[in-house]
């Protein structure tokens, strides 16, 4: 089963970037599974751009866990 704590197991690292002269944040967690990218993307300032852009990057590590685990079922 797929639970929001299993899904922050999987990152082992995270990094912030906002591009100089905009509010465009980007997120990127390392999973720990092969180092595995995965990118977030938000158009809001500060701290409140870093949440939206992290949650953003889980949202899709969701999926990719939801593909691993369907392929572990058949």
């Amino acid at each position: 089963m797929i639970t929001a704590q299993h899904i922050e197991d999987q990152i082992a690292s995270e990094a912030y970037y906002v591009f100089p002269g905009t509010t465009a944040t980007v997120c990127l967690l390392t999973l720990k599974r092969g180092g595995f990218h995965v990118a977030g993307f938000a158009q809001e300032p500060g701290e409140l751009g870093m949440r939206l852009a992290r949650a953003n990057a889980k949202g899709k590590i969701w999926s990719h866990e939801a593909y691993l685990a369907a392929g572990n079922v058949a």
